[in-house]
């Protein structure tokens, strides 16, 4: 029995001793880099390349094993798109397409940035034009009067709706007495007279008798008495000449004889203008819409980054490879120790029992 509790005593003491690690050289701290370069749109690195990366490598017949990787950004692009925005603008109450005069291209000032937009389409689209007014003049002609004219305070005429097709009854209000031409003394008075004649040597001229002259009328000195007797101020008329427009005639039992009086007059133009903004009817009529595009870009939120990342390893001594190989042998002769003292504890467990049954026998 004390022999095989020692030989179990000295195979668990081999095993021990041989597990028991034996002190290794120093490794070498010289790192093995290897750099990579990728292009990525996400920051974290580490989780979409650490993977990339063997954790040992063999270099030159030394075995390496992965340390730590770093990782730097070397550029960084913000991305961009490319956007088009889109304005309208829309002119309305037009008669006729024609009058939509849209500019070819338009700045709009839009969060502190001039935006400039070219036309890209024009849309029409009919309408009725409603609520339309139209300014409307007329005028009085007084031409040459002797006397400033008093016009009346409104003025109704018939105004042509080119538009609607319509003629519009309008009545429009005074607005100035415009003159045309200033006062001054106008030759185009000419005044015919019809004289009586009393007898061969004197004709009547109202209450006055004027010696006849068969040539010309001598009205000398007789000028203004023509003037009165017409009504005329003689203040603004002027008689200058008298001539003999035909021979005598006989009406009745009295002789007369027809004359021309003419001469000028103090006159000026005036004009009287009326004006008013009236009301017209509905008429058809078009929206004209202008379309306009621009161009530009802007940035997505987003940048490519290229990343350089740089694997540092570091060499694993030989020293270590022993170790572990013993250790391994150690585990091993541990079992076989174990699995012998298991087998001789039951055999001698079996040789008491024999001994016990010869006994009782």
């Amino acid at each position: 029995m004390n022999k095989i509790r020692c030989m179990c005593a000295g195979l668990l003491a081999g095993a021990l001793l041989l597990s028991v690690p034996v002190g290794a050289a120093s490794p070498q701290t010289q790192e093995l880099i290897q750099t990579q370069t990728f292009e990525t749109m996400d920051t974290d690195f580490h989780a979409q390349f650490d993977s990339l990366f063997e954790t040992r490598i063999t270099r030159s017949g030394k075995q390496y094993e992965l340390s730590h990787i770093g990782y730097q950004v070397v550029k960084a692009e913000k991305q961009e798109e490319d956007t088009e925005t889109t304005y309208e603008m829309d002119f309305r109450d037009l008669y006729s397409k024609e009058e939509a005069h849209p500019q070819e291209s338009i700045s709009i000032e839009r969060g502190g940035e001039t935006q400039t937009f070219q036309l890209d389409t024009v849309t029409y689209q009919p309408q009725t034009i409603q609520n339309r007014t139209e300014t409307v003049t007329a005028t009085t002609d007084y031409d040459l009067k002797t006397t400033q004219p008093h016009p009346e305070q409104t003025k109704t005429v018939s105004y042509q709706d080119k538009q609607s097709g319509q003629i519009v009854p309008v009545t429009l209000d005074f607005k100035e007495l415009r003159l045309i031409q200033d006062w001054g003394w106008v030759n185009d008075v000419s005044i015919p007279l019809q004289v009586s004649m009393y007898d061969a040597e004197y004709y009547r001229l109202g209450e006055e008798l004027i010696p006849y002259n068969p040539d010309r009328p001598a009205i000398q000195g007789h000028e203004n008495t023509i003037l009165q007797q017409l009504g005329l101020d003689t203040g603004r008329y002027r008689i200058e000449d008298v001539q003999w427009s035909g021979e005598p005639y006989q009406v009745g039992e009295i002789t007369y004889r027809d004359a021309v009086a003419t001469g000028s007059r103090y006159a000026a133009h005036y004009e009287a203008v009326y004006e008013s903004t009236v009301s017209l009817p509905d008429c058809p009529g078009w929206t004209a819409t202008a379309h306009y595009k621009a161009s530009d870009t802007s940035y997505t939120g987003e940048s490519l980054y290229t990343v350089e990342a740089s694997a540092a390893y570091v060499p694993i001594p030989n020293s270590y490879i022993w170790i572990a190989a013993i250790a391994g042998s150690s585990l091993l002769l541990l079992l076989a120790a174990a699995m012998t003292v298991w087998f001789l504890m039951k055999r001698r467990k079996r040789e008491k029992q024999t001994e016990i049954d010869g006994i009782d026998l």
